[in-house]
């Protein structure tokens, strides 16, 4: 398998969702492309999985049959029971790296206290096809998905809010040339590994399932169908919305990008790379308003504030070593008023909300790694939090806003620890060990 190739194709798909990679090591390689014109899949009504929100017994909407050259993704009836737990006291808990503050009995404390009971992340080496969870209290973990089928890949691990559900994307890639990308999905499993399902899967090759992102009562899943084109054509995306109540797949719309849910799930906004552009549609009228639009910009990964009415915004540069640019940043959006306050002059992609929406963390793009940074929306100048590290896996707050999971590394050649911030006082626990490259972790 060709390691280069596949980022290339990694590469490709997150640039067209706007993601600057904080490495130079992609290389260029030839590949197979299909040039059928692009179709889009409208998923099949399937009978109402209203139950799925609070029962373990349930039909799950299901995807059509279609044949292809890959087997049928399943996961190991006995995955969850057939690997034994790695006792706590084994894990490097509570290990500093070396450029972060020593670590504290306030991290290990707050570890305690935490609610999250799971942390989910990718392993199985540097094309990541398993899916482990961890006990961040105890330390015990537990293999929950894994596919071995050459050619396969994980992505985008995603946990409801209800914590009922994991979602993830797939990929298959040719196992020869192991760059053209065959067939790419959304799959939803329970926590402890059981009843998988395809929620979508792509029929084309170089389609691919990205960015998915739960609506906030955990019935809904936005997530972006794209193309991934060869030099000169054109790159589409389309913002689409899958319904588990309903099993339909609904285009939002063609010109679609990186988006969030409002906080009442009735509106999406989302960043459109072919418009240039920062917009809101509103879901039950299918209107939409643009809230930023300038075809000189970059924009990354809107996050909307928590029981509030603004969105984070980001404005990137194009290339990570390049000079950043005046307009590049972090911004507060009003959505009514279309007034934006600049809170950073960060080269960062996706900055994501504390539960009680007053605080942003944010991971900034430097050559050859990355910081950690927070900044507040009323008041105080950014915070570094850590800084010398890439830090990969964006960023995921505990429900009490104390503590932060992220994965991290010393260099970008080494594996990755996944671990625990303390907001407080920026100590750091390490969790476990995982060899996926430029992994991500969900609790």
């Amino acid at each position: 398998m060709c390691l280069k190739s596949r980022s290339r194709i990694r590469w490709m798909l997150q640039m067209l969702c706007l993601v600057l990679f904080l490495t130079a090591i992609l290389s260029s390689c030839g590949g197979t492309r299909n040039t059928r014109p692009p179709t889009v899949g409208i998923g099949s009504t399937s009978p109402s999985i209203t139950q799925a929100i609070s029962s373990t017994a349930v039909d799950y909407p299901t995807q059509v049959p279609t044949n292809h050259p890959m087997p049928i993704l399943t996961a190991s009836p006995s995955a969850p029971n057939n690997l034994t737990p790695t006792p706590f006291a084994t894990l490097p808990i509570a290990t500093p790296l070396s450029s972060t503050p020593t670590a504290t009995s306030m991290v290990t404390g707050e570890i305690n206290g935490l609610a999250e009971e799971e942390v989910f992340y990718q392993d199985g080496g540097s094309c990541p096809h398993e899916i482990w969870k961890v006990d961040p209290k105890t330390g015990e973990k537990v293999r929950i998905f894994h596919n071995d089928t050459l050619g396969f890949e994980v992505n985008n691990l995603v946990l409801s809010p209800s914590k009922e559900f994991l979602i993830f994307t797939f990929s298959f890639y040719d196992p020869i040339d192991g760059q053209t990308l065959l067939r790419s999905g959304l799959q939803m499993v329970r926590p402890d590994g059981s009843e998988l399902r395809t929620l979508v899967e792509t029929e084309e090759t170089n389609w691919a399932i990205d960015a998915p992102v739960w609506s906030p009562d955990s019935t809904r899943v936005a997530y972006l169908r794209a193309y991934l084109p060869d030099e000169g054509e054109t790159p589409i995306q389309q913002l689409h919305v899958f319904s588990l109540r309903t099993g339909q797949d609904l285009v939002i719309t063609p010109e679609g990008g990186l988006c969030d849910w409002s906080p009442d799930g009735n509106k999406i906004v989302y960043a459109s790379r072919s418009r240039r552009g920062i917009y809101v549609v509103d879901l039950a009228s299918g209107s939409q308003k643009r809230l930023w639009e300038d075809a000189n910009l970059i924009f990354g990964w809107p996050a909307w504030q928590p029981g509030g009415g603004h969105v984070a915004i980001t404005v990137m540069n194009e290339e990570v070593d390049m000079p950043p640019s005046q307009a590049v940043g972090v911004y507060l959006l009003d959505v009514k008023s279309q007034e934006r306050d600049k809170l950073s002059d960060a080269n960062t992609f996706r900055p994501r909300w504390s539960p009680d929406g007053q605080n942003l963390l944010y991971d900034v793009f430097v050559q050859g790694g990355g910081q950690l940074w927070l900044v507040g929306v009323s008041e105080g100048p950014p915070i570094q939090m850590l800084d010398k590290l890439v830090v990969l896996g964006t960023p995921s707050w505990s429900a009490n806003g104390r503590v932060v999971l992220l994965t991290v590394a010393q260099t970008a050649y080494e594996s990755y620890w996944v671990s625990i911030m303390a907001i407080e006082d920026r100590s750091l626990a390490r969790l476990v060990l995982t060899h996926a490259m430029r992994p991500q972790s969900t609790w």
